[in-house]
């Protein structure tokens, strides 16, 4: 009966520490069930990330799947980002695989999952990650540099030179920043030119000289 004596793992992955040496008894059966734990293995490549989706959100992106505005992760796979707490922006690219088929009434969340590729092993189980989503279909988006954004209490702001070159005070509606330009909804008309430096030196109504940011700074 030496079969027995030998275990394979179902998976690959990275092994942990040996917690029963040779010469020791050891129980089989089921976990938790008096079985004895040899070791542990965690998958490494590709390696699993999840994350709790609010309510709110799933509800938002159910209603875009229903007006053909957005890709479900129901139906496939869909590209996500993810990065280390270490890490600016959202350097590796994955999918997601699984979405859970429930809301949690305890935590009013939905559980997705992202798999990531890990061939170079710079990820590893357990660590804390940011994950992103994209949270609607694409769509032709005006881009301003964050620094432009003035705040007015909750509304924000930007100063826009008109074609009599005077300063005109526009709120705005904002989305998020992509690769470090503001998604300006609603306020701001392609072409215009918005004010990016010396926002604070400047009033609706002044007559100003418009020029690049870089010039400017000279």
């Amino acid at each position: 009966n030496f079969e027995f004596t030998e275990i394979k793992a179902p998976i690959d992955g990275r092994i942990g520490r040996a917690l029963v040496t040779e010469g020791n008894l050891v129980s089989g059966g089921l976990s938790g069930a008096g079985a004895t734990l040899l070791t542990t293995i965690v998958s490494i490549d590709p390696l699993y990330c999840y994350v709790d989706v609010d309510e709110r959100s799933v509800l938002k992106y159910l209603q875009l799947r229903r007006e053909g505005k957005r890709e479900s992760a129901l139906d496939k796979p869909i590209p996500v980002e993810m990065a280390l707490a270490n890490e600016e922006g959202y350097p590796h690219k994955g999918e997601t695989d699984f979405v859970d088929n429930r809301v949690d009434p305890t935590t009013g969340t939905v559980r997705c999952r992202g798999v990531f590729a890990n061939p170079e092993r710079t990820l590893g189980p357990g660590f804390f990650v940011r994950m992103r989503i994209p949270g609607s279909g694409k769509y032709p988006a005006l881009l301003i540099p964050d620094r432009a954004l003035g705040s007015d209490q909750s509304q924000k702001f930007v100063y826009v030179v008109n074609a009599e070159k005077e300063v005109e005070f526009r709120p705005v509606t904002i989305g998020p920043i992509i690769d470090g330009l503001r998604v300006v909804k609603t306020g701001v008309k392609a072409g215009e030119q918005v004010i990016v430096e010396g926002v604070l030196r400047v009033r609706p109504g002044v007559v100003v000289e418009a020029k690049p940011p870089a010039e400017a700074k000279n």
